[in-house]
């Protein structure tokens, strides 16, 4: 499956946010439904930061008291070139194909996450359920920061007062300087 788009929103019912993903396939146009619990996020984002660090520190050309700045380069790159304004419509393509919805319509309650890293630069994660439904997509970082994007603004909106985003922003090795004094 080729990814198409993603989209998380806050469901305040179910106290919980609403993950889709959207993709090309086969036979037409797939939407994959997923519940996120505030305590599954906060253990998917560090998951997620894990393994971008993983890459980062993996780059040789990168020493130890950088791997901080370049996470936050490539978090920054990333963000830039990704598309956040157009809105999510898989219904809009159905004219077209159809969408289906292998997982079924209700949304699928994640209590699982696999997060692994596979080749350089590419990394495997999995989303399922007590049962073992659910999607693994194999993701580069600039969709793993992207993704971090969408859920950190959904959980924001959420008022779960998880302060995702500000942590990233804690770059190690970064930041300015204290101020000196020239006498």
């Amino acid at each position: 499956m080729s990814l198409q788009q993603i989209n998380v929103a806050y469901n305040p019912t179910e106290d919980r946010l609403l993950l889709r993903i959207t993709g090309n396939e086969a036979q037409g146009l797939a939407e994959f439904r997923f519940l996120i619990t505030r305590r599954l996020l906060r253990l998917l984002w560090g998951g997620l930061d894990k393994l971008l660090d993983a890459g980062v520190a993996a780059d040789p050309r990168v020493d130890a008291g950088a791997r901080g700045m370049m996470k936050q380069f490539e978090k920054e790159a990333a963000l830039a070139s990704a598309d956040f304004k157009t809105p999510y419509a898989p219904q809009a393509k159905a004219a077209e194909v159809p969408v289906l919805t292998p997982l079924g319509e209700a949304p699928v309650l994640v209590s699982r996450v696999q997060l692994r890293p596979l080749a350089p630069g590419h990394y495997l994660v999995g989303l399922h359920n007590e049962t073992g439904q659910g999607i693994t997509l194999t993701l580069a970082p600039e969709m793993i920061h992207s993704i971090r994007k969408l859920l950190a603004d959904s959980a924001q909106k959420a008022e779960w007062n998880l302060d995702l985003m500000e942590n990233d922003e804690k770059v190690v090795g970064g930041g300015p300087e204290p101020g000196r004094i020239i006498n």
